[in-house]
């Protein structure tokens, strides 16, 4: 069975490109516009990963990741941002986020961060 992946963004090219990525890999990949929508999502079903954008409007990608952790532990996160990449790998990480990705990403680092937490 496919391990699917939830990817949270509020720029529609970002989740467009992400989506492709990880379901040409086989991954079951589902977007979210923003961290509300992804809330409604998890409630419906279970994901066994969430890539999501730190910086939205309403709730952010880091209160998204409070909120998962409260959820399920069992779900990995993943934190994306265009923010300086120290700054935002070190609050990914404080929080307690699996990954960091610094956008621009290139293809070959999400698959490679996708498959570590997948496989």
């Amino acid at each position: 069975m496919s391990k699917s992946v939830l990817i949270v963004d509020d720029h529609p090219n970002v989740r467009t490109l992400v989506h492709h990525i990880l379901s040409d890999s086989g991954y079951l990949a589902e977007t979210a516009v923003d961290g509300g929508d992804a809330l409604v999502k998890l409630g419906r079903r279970g994901f066994d990963l969430v890539i999501s954008d730190i910086d939205m409007p309403g709730i952010t990608g880091l209160e998204l990741l409070d909120r998962v952790r409260t959820m399920s532990r069992r779900v990995s996160v993943v934190l994306m941002s265009a923010r300086e990449a120290a700054d935002g790998a070190v609050e990914a990480e404080r929080r307690g986020a699996d990954a960091y990705l610094a956008k621009p990403f290139r293809v070959d680092r999400i698959r490679q961060v996708v498959a570590d937490l997948l496989n």
